[in-house]
C-alpha cells in the first residue's frame, strides 16, 4: 500500500512537471544558438557530412545527429523542443522512479532550474547530456559488474557536449582505477574502456578547432599561456 501511495505521487509529480515543460516551451523565445543546431542538422546533406559542418563550433556530433533523424523523419522544426523535452522527461523519470533521493528532494529536483528550465525549455544538449550520465549512474548502481552498458551510456554522453567530454574522461579513469582496485578486470571492462575511449577521442577530433576559428587565436595550443595561468 506504501509502496503504490509513493508511486502514484511519482505520477502525479510527474503529469505536473510535464505540464510546466509544455507551458514554458511554448512561451519561450529560442535563443540564437538553440536554433543554430538545428539549422546545421538540417543544412548538412546527410548525416556523414555533420562532423564538416561541425568544424569550430565546438561540440560533439550527437546533438546534432539526433536533430537530424527527427528532421528528417518529421519534417518539422518542432522537434528541436520535443526532443529536448523528451531528453528532460527522461531525467525527471529517473530521479522520481530510480533514485534512493526522498521524496522531498526529488521534488526540488524535478521542479529546479536545471531539470525543468535548463535541460528542458532550454533546447541544448545539456539535457541529453544529463539523461546519458544519469542513465549511466543508475545503471552502475544497480548492477556494478554490467559496465558494458554503463560504458555505452557515457560513450554517448562524451558525444553531447564538451563539459560532459571532460566528465566522462574524469568517470572512466575512476572507473579504471576501481575496477583495478576491486581486481574485477573482465572482457565487459576493457570492451568498455574501449568504447567509452574511442567516443572520448572522436569527439576531441571534431571539437578541436583549425586556424580559422573565431573563438582562439591562430596559435591554436600555446603552451605559454597556460605557464602564465599558473
Amino acid at each position: 500500500m506504501f509502496a503504490s501511495k509513493k508511486t502514484l505521487i511519482s505520477h502525479l509529480i510527474f503529469i505536473v512537471w510535464t505540464i510546466a515543460a509544455v507551458i514554458g516551451v511554448l512561451h519561450h523565445e529560442f535563443w540564437r544558438d538553440e536554433m543554430r543546431a538545428l539549422s546545421i542538422a538540417i543544412s548538412a546533406p546527410g548525416f556523414t557530412d555533420l562532423p564538416a559542418y561541425l568544424k569550430n563550433e565546438g561540440h560533439p556530433i550527437l546533438w546534432y545527429f539526433v536533430l537530424k533523424l527527427a528532421f528528417n523523419i518529421f519534417h518539422s522544426t518542432w522537434v528541436l523542443p520535443i526532443l529536448s523535452i523528451l531528453f528532460s522527461a527522461g531525467i525527471c523519470w529517473l530521479v522520481l522512479y530510480r533514485s534512493p533521493f526522498p521524496l522531498l528532494i526529488k521534488i526540488l529536483l524535478v521542479f529546479g532550474f536545471y531539470c525543468l528550465y535548463e535541460y528542458g525549455i532550454n533546447c541544448r544538449n545539456y539535457g541529453i547530456a544529463a539523461f546519458f550520465l544519469l542513465m549511466f549512474a543508475e545503471h552502475y548502481t544497480r548492477r556494478p559488474d554490467k559496465v558494458l552498458f554503463a560504458g555505452v551510456c557515457l560513450a554517448l554522453a562524451a558525444q553531447c557536449n564538451v563539459y560532459a567530454t571532460m566528465l566522462v574522461t574524469l568517470i572512466v579513469g575512476w572507473l579504471v582505477i576501481e575496477k583495478i582496485r576491486l581486481h574485477k578486470i573482465n572482457f565487459q571492462f576493457f570492451a568498455c574502456v574501449f568504447i567509452v575511449s574511442c567516443s572520448i577521442i572522436l569527439a576531441l577530433v571534431i571539437m578541436y578547432p583549425d586556424t580559422d576559428t573565431l573563438v582562439v587565436g591562430k596559435r591554436i595550443v600555446d603552451f605559454n599561456l597556460f605557464r602564465d595561468v599558473w
